[in-house]
């Protein structure tokens, strides 16, 4: 267990956490291995996520350029049934 205690520790030490998206490029430093955007999620998000069974939430692992990940989440929600809304799109 001390293992496990002093390895999130150290990942606390070094990603960084931000409430601003400015925060993303500092995932561009070589001595920064994650960033952690910390937002608000959009009004009605957590009500609407929690009532998905959890059968229904996509899993997907892609490598994309950024300007494909919108379309790629949206034909991932697509392809397994998930209800049309702003939420999904």
């Amino acid at each position: 267990m001390r293992g496990l205690q002093h390895k999130a520790r150290v990942a606390a030490d070094v990603i960084t956490m931000g409430p601003s998206p400015q925060i993303l490029h500092r995932i561009a430093n070589a001595d920064c291995p994650g960033v952690i955007w910390d937002r608000q999620m959009p009004s009605g998000f957590r009500d609407w996520i929690d009532a998905l069974l959890a059968e229904r939430l996509p899993t997907q692992r892609l490598t994309l350029q950024p300007g494909a990940v919108r379309g790629a989440v949206v034909e991932t929600c697509d392809a397994y049934g998930m209800p049309e809304g702003a939420e999904c799109n």
